[in-house]
C-alpha cells in the first residue's frame, strides 16, 4: 500500500502516540507531507476540534470533504505538530486524498498560518 502514498495523500495507519510505540499506538488518519521512500513526515488527522482551546484550533485545518477523502466523520488536519515515522514500522490499511478545493485551501492556510 506504500506505492499508493504521495505527498499529500491521507493514509489510515497504525500510528504511535506522541511518546512513541513503547507507549501505544492506534489507527488513525494521517497527512502525509513528505515520503522518500524510507520516512513519511505527517500531520495527525482528528475528529476532536470543538474541545480544543482557541490557541490549538487556530492550528486545525478543517476537511471540508472529509467523505469524498474517505474519512468517516467530520475531521481536521492538526498542523500544530510533523511528526514522523519509518516506512518499515507502518502499516498502511488505506490511501486516499484532498479534494481539489481542501488542496488549495489546505495550500493557503499553510502559508498563512502563524
Amino acid at each position: 500500500m506504500t506505492k499508493d502514498i504521495r505527498e499529500h495523500s491521507i493514509m489510515i495507519a497504525n500510528l504511535a502516540y506522541n511518546e512513541g510505540r513503547e507507549f501505544g499506538s492506534k489507527t488513525r488518519p494521517a497527512f502525509v507531507l513528505k515520503f522518500d521512500d524510507q520516512i513519511i513526515s505527517y500531520f495527525n488527522i482528528t475528529s476532536q476540534y470543538s474541545s480544543k482551546s482557541e490557541y490549538y484550533q487556530s492550528k486545525y485545518f478543517e476537511i471540508k470533504d472529509w467523505a469524498y477523502s474517505g474519512l468517516d466523520k467530520p475531521s481536521w488536519i492538526d498542523t500544530f505538530k510533523i511528526r514522523q515515522v519509518e516506512e518499515e514500522y507502518v502499516v498502511i490499511n488505506f490511501v486516499s486524498y484532498l479534494s481539489a478545493k481542501d488542496e488549495a485551501r489546505f495550500m493557503d492556510f499553510l502559508a498563512n498560518i502563524k
